[in-house]
């Protein structure tokens, strides 16, 4: 019986689609979040004869052992996707509950001790990948981009069975933008677009009696924040929603942020921003990823920004920023004439 073309187009189709879904799963980002996810994905888009590029991503694992793992994980499903791995053992391990394993497992991941009593062991011979020509296949293959210069280094070291660039934030690829100011009403002093999860190192100070405490001058008005509430306050429901972003932080007349992209989707507003950084420093790694090179973009007073280490500091920095422009000052916190600083 001869294949259906119909049928054979179909499973392309949904392979393609998984993959323009997904082009950014198979790097390991912010702890390797949902790396149970991504690193099946190298097995299957590579042996349906698509390539891999990772967006541009940063490499952080808080834990050794998840890391020394999926690097060997990640290695066996690019040899398979390729057709240069071969299984070689399968076991099934009961794990103790006293056991070294299970004690990690209990204290990193309790889902996982519920839901997995057992470990299933799959030993995949990898060596065919380390020939020259498993190299050249695997790096034509396989490309992973990383927005920090450190991430860079470490996934060159853990991964040089594939091809490691360095590249900016794929959203410097936006803009430039000017603020958009549709609600004046709605405006304050300071934005305070802060995370409110454990990648923030302010998320205790997230509220509006401990921030009360720490504002520079009475009277400086405020305003937390984080991407969600754009549905309530703008009433909308974009999902693509670059617009209702920048309206978000164009509600301050400076922003005082702890998020990546607020950070950078300020700096392409023309609005002048303060950020602390998280836990493993990204946004400092990424800015300075991008910013070098670039004249003026590292002059704090030219691009109008900076970095603060504390909530209170980054407070101090953006009441500075106000009182030295006169812009800022004028109700509505300036339009900057419609001309963003570079």
């Amino acid at each position: 019986m001869g294949t259906d073309p119909k049928k054979v187009e179909k499973e392309k189709s949904h392979v393609q689609n998984n993959l323009m879904c997904q082009s950014n799963v198979p790097v390991p980002t912010n702890f390797a979040d949902a790396q149970d996810v991504r690193i099946p994905s190298f097995k299957t888009i590579l042996e349906n004869g698509y390539s891999i590029i990772g967006l541009p991503q940063s490499l952080y694992y808080g834990d050794e052992y998840k890391k020394k793992k999926e690097v060997t994980e990640i290695k066996s499903k690019i040899a398979l996707g390729l057709g240069l791995g071969q299984v070689t053992t399968t076991t099934t391990e009961t794990i103790d509950e006293e056991s070294d394993l299970g004690f990690h497992h209990r204290q990193t991941d309790d889902y996982w001790w519920n839901a997995k009593p057992s470990l299933s062991n799959q030993i995949v011979n990898t060596s065919a990948l380390d020939t020259p020509e498993g190299l050249a296949l695997s790096r034509q293959m396989v490309t992973l981009m990383w927005r920090e210069k450190e991430s860079f280094e470490e996934a060159s070291r853990l991964y040089p069975f594939v091809s490691n660039i360095l590249v900016p934030d794929m959203a410097f690829q936006l803009g430039p933008y000017q603020p958009i100011r549709k609600h004046p009403k709605k405006m304050v002093d300071v934005i305070i677009f802060l995370r409110k999860d454990h990648e923030s190192k302010v998320n205790m100070e997230r509220n509006q009696d401990s921030i009360r405490a720490i504002l520079p001058k009475k009277g400086m008005t405020f305003r937390i924040v984080d991407w969600d509430d754009r549905r309530d306050l703008f009433d909308t429901t974009d999902t693509f929603f670059t617009d209702t972003a920048i309206q978000l932080l164009s509600l301050g007349k400076v922003v005082v942020c702890d998020r990546l992209h607020a950070a950078v989707l300020a700096y392409l507003s023309g609005l002048p921003f303060v950020y602390i950084d998280q836990v493993s420093g990204k946004v400092t790694k990424t800015l300075t990823a991008a910013f070098e090179g670039a004249e003026g973009c590292l002059d704090e007073t030219l691009s109008r920004w900076s970095r603060a280490t504390t909530l209170k500091e980054a407070l101090s920095k953006a009441s500075q920023l106000i009182d030295s422009e006169p812009s800022l000052q004028q109700e509505g916190g300036g339009f900057l004439s419609g001309v963003v600083p570079w």
